[in-house]
């Protein structure tokens, strides 16, 4: 059964708080420069994909336009080519960066181990990992805010659970984007991504789940530094 976290001041202002007390007293989330340079160059990724979907998406509506000279879509397309090549080299950079340490490549060669995770999945999770070592299973949930919610007005629950959001927003999306290719090859992230649609449920909460599930089954490979096995992540 999930647990449920209600959405009211008290719990926004504690999330952080009670995940620092939990490391100690007085003890502070460790400094790490690895993991600020890898967010960095995922940072530059986003943008510039952004950016090339806005460009395609632009082309793709000149080419329907028939008062548009076809010169002016054609230019778009070399601009959109020349940046997706911007994008690769951004995840071969904090590839790069991540085989450079033993520690790291092993992770996160680890995480790649897990079907349906690719380069850039891996390289946002051990980030997610590297910054909250010590965090549970449902810290790094709520870190991530694909934790469970509910509207709280007062001792008044208002309006149907859903996901917090919280945390940090370009992790949850790439890692909400990584869950297509999770649904599709990963026997575990599918189960629960198919059982909820079957059930009717709307397309985000199906994948909300997944993403929860696929983050839960990271996590444990991450701390228990095994491979990833279809028969043991069941219970993850």
């Amino acid at each position: 059964m999930e647990e449920k976290r209600s959405k009211n001041d008290r719990t926004d202002c504690q999330l952080l708080f009670l995940y620092g007390k939990e490391r100690g007293e007085g003890k502070l989330l460790p400094q790490d420069p690895l993991s600020s340079t890898l967010m960095a160059c995922l940072s530059s990724y986003a943008l510039i994909q952004k950016a090339r979907v806005g460009f395609h998406n632009l082309r793709e509506a000149l080419l329907h336009n028939p008062l548009v000279e076809g010169k002016v879509p054609e230019n778009l397309r070399g601009l959109g080519e020349f940046l997706k090549g911007k994008e690769e080299e951004e995840i071969d950079r904090a590839e790069e960066l991540i085989c450079s340490h033993e520690e790291t490549r092993e992770s996160f060669q680890l995480l790649r181990t897990i079907k349906g995770v690719g380069r850039v999945l891996a390289i946002v999770l051990l980030i997610l990992f590297r910054r909250y070592p010590e965090a549970s299973r449902k810290q790094i949930t709520a870190l991530v805010g694909l934790d469970t919610t509910e509207r709280q007005s007062g001792k008044t629950v208002r309006g149907k659970p859903r996901i917090s959001k919280r945390g940090n927003s370009l992790i949850r999306a790439l890692l909400y984007e990584g869950t297509l290719a999770g649904a599709r090859y990963n026997p575990q992230v599918k189960e629960i991504y198919q059982r909820l649609k079957e059930k009717g449920k709307p397309e985000k909460v199906a994948r909300s789940a997944a993403s929860r599930k696929l983050l839960l089954i990271a996590h444990a490979i991450y701390k228990k530094r095994i491979s990833y096995d279809p028969s043991w992540s069941k219970g993850g």
